[in-house]
């Protein structure tokens, strides 16, 4: 045990205080000592006895291993709330639930950094001649405590380690066993369905970006956190936590808290600075197109065109009277559906109900039943209905410009790539142009484009869930993020180091602000590591600052909206009437057939069709003060 010097509690043990080399190089331990004999089922796993390690005279007022004897040397400084110099520390550790405190050897560390597992260091001391069964001892709990105590209570218990035995060793030679401790963060987080570590971690997540058939436990966290500026850890007892690295300082460090010659600066290098991600994205997916003609046709006039009628037949009697057949409005559906076309609208032009004969008072009728099933000509929207493949080519800058103007670009790269998936496309054509002649396939396809006369008009086909247009904006959304923290990453690769007087207030979660003549600087804590050394009489940490600075000025750097890039806009042309014809043979001497010829299917019209965007993004760097004074 020791004395307390500073407000957070620094000790010293011993006569000779900081600095003392009196001590034997090895521990002197009392062979009449009393001996810690396990009970239970504590002996049973430990199959372990550990001579207590004590000396010297509690009534002796020099003894320096009595808790009320402040030792020698240094300014003594009482922690507000405490009177008198007889205040003390001590580490209390219990090994699976058994409290080895007095047992230990050498000092005890405790290790912490962010993103990964708090690790804890001691040494057992072994009596002689016992039997030894380590493996029992693994995974068993371990609980460290930083206890002040004044006049030989304690007064203040902190956590300062909570986990379990991963690693132990056996000195042969000195008979001491070294234990090594961890909190079990990643079997920790192993342990947890993705929708905990969802909500936990945050940040983004995409199955085009991640392996989703290894995105769990541990690996989901790091992909959800690779997205984010921020950490995951356990605290000192064991419960998870995500913190940011951007948030208010906690406490400030000067002078007096700082021990000498401990205060160290690192500046990153131009080597390790990322400030410009360039994304490559594709993302290919078909597309349903629909080709519109506005066709009219009549027979009197037709027949009257041909250059074999003989004379120009001006009249629906003349039509009939010299032999030509009258159109049915069947014969007109079969030939569309035919031809393979969508008759989207039709209106027919009726036969008269009734027509003079020129010259005489004959009048001809037709039968209204008839009527309704021929037609003298008629007027139609026809649509033809095909597929084709749009791929957008996205390039995404995300930058921090003010970095680029200080140290020039340097460039990271990452890509990502998207196939929407759908039926294969003359699949799709040919249930379409089945549905429309109303055989066999009763189905109407899966996606028609508008129908426009005299255009040719695109969709985008209707997609599965994990590769339609939310999945692609989904996908670079998640790479914006990735692509900003790394940058963000970078920027925070300075460090400022320290030690100080033990502090159990400090971790890994906090940010905390340096204030000396020289240095002048914020951090989140990027490491830290208790020492309590009782054989040295010293109790400290060590902390390791990660600092986001590009000028040292403290300002928040503009950013953008982390919106996906827009859609390609899709294909739409103006079609020409060039090439669609319709014909009736309606002479006495021809086949009377009713004859539909529309253009086909030009092959730029089916081709891949490349659309190229570009998008820059601002990163969002939040710079700390950190400055140096020579």
């Amino acid at each position: 045990m020791g004395v307390i010097f500073g407000q957070n509690y620094v000790t010293r043990v011993g006569a000779g205080g900081f600095g003392d080399n009196d001590e034997p190089e090895t521990p002197w331990v009392d062979p009449d000592a009393p001996v810690w004999e396990p009970v239970g089922a504590v002996a049973l796993t430990l199959q372990l006895q550990l001579p207590a390690l004590s000396g010297g005279d509690p009534d002796d007022p020099d003894d320096p291993d009595d808790p009320d004897d402040p030792g020698e040397g240094g300014d003594l400084h009482i922690p507000p709330g405490l009177d008198g110099p007889s205040v003390a520390w001590r580490a209390v550790v219990r090994l699976n639930g058994v409290d080895v405190s007095d047992e230990t050897l050498g000092p005890i560390e405790i290790q912490a950094a962010e993103g990964a597992a708090r690790l804890a260091r001691f040494s057992l001391l072994l009596s002689p001649g016992l039997p030894l069964t380590l493996s029992g001892w693994v995974g068993k709990s371990v609980e460290i405590d930083y206890e002040i105590l004044a006049n030989g209570e304690p007064v203040s218990v902190r956590r300062l380690f909570t986990g379990e035995v991963d690693t132990p060793e056996f000195d042969a030679r000195t008979g001491v066993i070294r234990i090594e401790a961890t909190d079990g963060l990643q079997a920790f987080t192993n342990a947890l369905p993705d929708d905990d570590i969802d909500a936990l971690c945050g940040g983004r997540w995409s199955a085009v970006v991640f392996d989703e058939s290894r995105s769990h436990g541990w690996q989901r966290a790091q992909d959800r956190l690779s997205t984010r500026a921020a950490s995951l850890d356990l605290d000192v007892f064991g419960v998870p936590r995500v913190t940011g690295w951007h948030e208010a300082p906690a406490f400030t460090l000067t002078d007096d808290e700082i021990e000498d010659g401990s205060l160290a600066v690192r500046f990153a290098s131009r080597a390790d600075l990322v400030n410009r991600v360039v994304i490559e994205f594709s993302y290919r997916y078909p597309t349903a197109h629909a080709r519109t003609w506005q066709v009219s046709f009549d027979c009197v006039w037709n027949a009257a065109g041909k250059p074999d009628s003989g004379v120009l037949q001006a009249s629906w009697y003349n039509y009939v009277t010299a032999g030509h057949w009258i159109l049915t409005r069947d014969a007109v559906e079969s030939a569309l559906q035919s031809a393979g076309a969508e008759v989207v609208v039709i209106a027919y032009v009726p036969v008269p109900s009734s027509y003079n004969q020129p010259g005489t008072d004959w009048n001809w009728t037709v039968s209204p039943d008839i009527a309704q099933s021929l037609c003298q000509g008629f007027t139609a929207a026809i649509a033809f209905a095909n597929g084709g493949e749009t791929e957008e080519q996205h390039t995404i800058i995300v930058s921090a410009p003010e970095s680029i103007a200080l140290a020039g670009e340097r460039e990271s790269v990452m890509s990502g790539a998207l196939e929407g998936a759908y039926p294969e496309q003359t699949q799709q054509e040919t249930q379409a142009a089945l549905f429309s002649a109303k055989v066999i396939c009763r189905l109407p396809p899966m996606d028609a484009a508008p129908r426009v006369s005299g255009k040719m008009t695109s969709v985008a086909g209707t997609l599965t869930p994990e590769t339609n247009r939310q999945a692609a904006n989904k996908a670079m959304s998640c790479l914006i993020d990735m692509a900003s923290a790394t940058i963000q990453a970078a920027h925070r690769q300075n460090e400022v180091s320290v030690t100080t007087p033990l502090n159990p207030d400090a971790d890994t979660h906090l940010r905390i602000r340096v204030e000396t003549p020289r240095i002048n600087a914020t951090g989140k804590i990027k490491t830290l590591r208790h020492v309590l050394d009782t054989d040295a009489g010293r109790a400290v940490t060590d902390l390791v600052l990660a600092v986001s600075s590009i000028a040292g000025v403290g300002a928040a750097h503009p950013e953008s909206p982390v919106d996906p890039p827009a859609s390609a806009t899709l294909a739409q042309k103006t079609l020409s009437n060039y090439g669609v014809s319709i014909d009736f043979h309606s002479g006495p001497n021809e086949d009377h057939a009713f004859v539909c010829e529309f253009p086909g299917l030009l092959e730029a019209d089916r081709k891949l069709r490349e659309v190229e965007r570009q998008t820059r993004i601002d990163a969002p760097i939040i710079e700390d003060e950190f400055t140096v004074t020579t």
